[in-house]
């Protein structure tokens, strides 16, 4: 096998992308960009790793402190009221107040998180998972997948499986991205590859109350339901959980299928 030779010019265009990376903002095709670049590249690995090393370091000095919401709108107009005393262009106050939000940890940010950000925390790991799985590898048996999901989530299975009649089970399993643990089926139909997956929230983490869209009553809940970089994504939450389902369906057969998951999801408790 040739290995490729980036150069110094794609490393530092791949160095420029990491923060967005490990905050789930690239696009797909820029995504599986950096992670190319990743695999053939030990010196922007180790530079990958330091970073997420330093959010954790950050993230766990500050989990247990409590930060008001007026707190923070302080702090955001304080920065940028010195920012204009001082001169500073504009962006570069809006840089540092979001820097001073980083370093407050996951619980204060978490409830600030934007609508598509987290619709792209579930599609962050469909793009990483599900599409990179090879797609006539053998399906696992029912005792396999109970056992990769354990007692907590192999309830789901039987679900998934009865409310997507006709697609087949790549993969189901708890796997890790970024730092983050999911709860990921994959299934595939012809040439269509279909994720269900569950997340547990981190604190805060709220979809934005005025994107809602209605969904079945018995779902007591709604629906999110967004095409991000081709990709169709329906999220709803449960009491302790963020649930997707992604694929490239059309939006309303995706949202069809994530009403009724939703329904049983549930009734589950999950």
């Amino acid at each position: 096998m040739n290995v490729v030779n980036f150069g110094n010019k794609a490393c530092e265009m791949i160095r420029r992308y990491l923060d967005s990376y490990l905050s789930n903002e690239l696009l797909v095709e820029t995504n599986l960009e950096v992670l190319r670049h990743l695999d053939q590249c030990p010196a922007c690995s180790t530079i990958l790793a330091d970073r997420q090393q330093m959010r954790s370091r950050l993230r766990e000095a500050v989990k247990n402190v409590a930060i008001s919401p007026k707190f923070i709108a302080r702090v955001q107009s304080t920065v940028l009221e010195r920012s204009h005393q001082a001169q500073w262009p504009k962006w570069a106050a809006v840089a540092v107040a979001a820097l001073l939000l980083i370093t407050l940890g996951v619980s204060t940010v978490g409830a600030y998180r934007t609508r598509e950000s987290l619709l792209r925390v579930g599609l962050a790991d469909h793009v990483d998972c599900a599409l990179t799985l090879p797609k006539n590898s053998a399906s696992p048996t029912i005792a396999e997948m109970r056992d990769e999901l354990g007692p907590e989530y192999s309830p789901i299975i039987p679900v998934v499986e009865k409310e997507l009649n006709g697609y087949r089970v790549m993969a189901a399993h708890l796997c890790e991205f970024r730092g983050r643990v999911y709860t990921h089926m994959a299934l595939q139909r012809g040439g269509e590859v279909l994720s269900v997956i569950l997340t547990k929230k981190i604190a805060g983490e709220k979809f934005p109350r005025n994107f809602l869209l209605p969904a079945l009553q018995a779902a007591g809940g709604a629906m999110q339901n967004a095409r991000l970089d081709n990709i169709q994504v329906t999220a709803f939450e449960t009491g302790d959980h963020l649930a997707y389902v992604i694929s490239s369906l059309d939006s309303q057969k995706n949202l069809e299928i994530a009403s009724r998951i939703a329904v049983k999801f549930k009734a589950m408790s999950l």
